[in-house]
């Protein structure tokens, strides 16, 4: 039986970084981490230039790795850090998708199949569910704003209009991003809303949607919010210099909200704070002054990572990271 516990800890003050919400992880790498396989065989991450370190509209190249081979391979050497997300699906072939289009490759990472959106149409977010083989996005026109909710079918490349001017509120941002994405066990999509909920769609008949508000708290710069198996991972500070703060978990199953854990920096200065979770597993990691450490629920342990690395991918029993020379390290726990 799963029980929660809270853990008080204490964190080195780190720099504070003046960006919003949603790109708060900017230790040294930008990565995407997202998980592609329930067998955990294999994960993207992408490796920021160098030279565009920290800059919003940072690019970088798509890289695979294979955890059975312990190997990176390059899918494309340049593409937006923000904006490009990858997957392996159920037949093996690769699916890219990026603001303006989707591109399909084959099990040797050779393109067979290519999708442009129209002059004004751009994804917002994304995500590949494995149940109906598709995926599953926000397409945007710049014209007049209206979203609608699409689908694209792996299995003959069509494009399905799923709900048109679909409500949801996208913020004007500086540079833009992918909304999260999160399947559940029944049926439905979250997509990512405010830093205080998420609207929630039935993938069958109407597609009707509700908001789902996990929190009444007000987030501010350095907030995090990612998904794991049974609900939404999300943290808090309680003080105005943003130094004591609090990680709570919004049950999908139950709806109660649960503080896994809590703390508070040193000499009460700013400290941030990311959150690395994979959705179909319950333990996730939390980053925070060069420092990464894995709650299981039952204990909460440093990771032995080196320095100025980033978490690229968070496995059963591993977590998986890019280092300071661009190399895929990994550490059991």
């Amino acid at each position: 039986m799963i029980y929660i516990k809270t853990l008080s800890f204490t964190i080195i003050m780190m720099l504070f970084i003046n960006h919003d919400y949603s790109r708060q992880k900017e230790f040294s790498n930008k990565s995407v981490f997202q998980n592609i396989d329930h067998d955990d065989s294999a994960f993207f991450y992408i490796k920021v230039k160098e030279e565009e370190k920290g800059d919003l509209g940072a690019t970088g190249s798509l890289n695979l790795f294979d955890i059975k081979v312990n190997k990176s391979y390059v899918i494309d050497k340049e593409i937006s850090v923000t904006t490009t997300k990858a997957f392996i699906t159920t037949n093996g072939n690769i699916a890219v998708v990026t603001m303006n289009g989707i591109s399909i490759l084959n099990k040797s990472r050779k393109p067979i199949k290519k999708i442009n959106f129209n002059p004004g149409d751009e994804v917002v977010g994304v995500d590949y569910f494995q149940q109906k083989e598709s995926i599953f996005f926000l397409l945007k026109n710049d014209k007049n704003n209206k979203i609608d909710l699409c689908q694209f079918m792996l299995k003959n490349y069509e494009v399905k209009k799923l709900k048109i001017n679909f409500n949801i509120k996208i913020e004007d941002e500086e540079e833009p991003y992918f909304l999260k994405f999160h399947f559940t066990t029944n049926n439905k999509l979250l997509i990512e809303n405010t830093c205080n909920s998420v609207l929630s769609v039935d993938l069958y008949g109407e597609y009707n949607t509700h908001l789902l508000t996990f929190t009444n708290k007000p987030c501010s710069i350095g907030c995090d919010m990612q998904f794991n198996n049974d609900g939404i991972i999300y943290s808090r500070y309680i003080d105005k210099n943003n130094s004591v703060y609090e990680v709570k978990q919004y049950s999908l199953s139950n709806g109660k909200v649960q503080k896994l854990i809590d703390g508070k920096s040193v000499n009460a200065e700013s400290v941030l704070l990311a959150i690395y979770a994979n959705p179909v597993i319950p333990h996730f990691v939390i980053g925070s002054s060069n420092k990464f450490y894995v709650y299981d629920y039952k204990s909460f342990k440093e990771l032995k990572i080196d320095k100025n690395s980033d978490i690229v991918f968070v496995a059963k029993n591993a977590v998986y990271y890019l280092n300071k020379q661009g190399n895929v390290n990994s550490v059991k726990f």
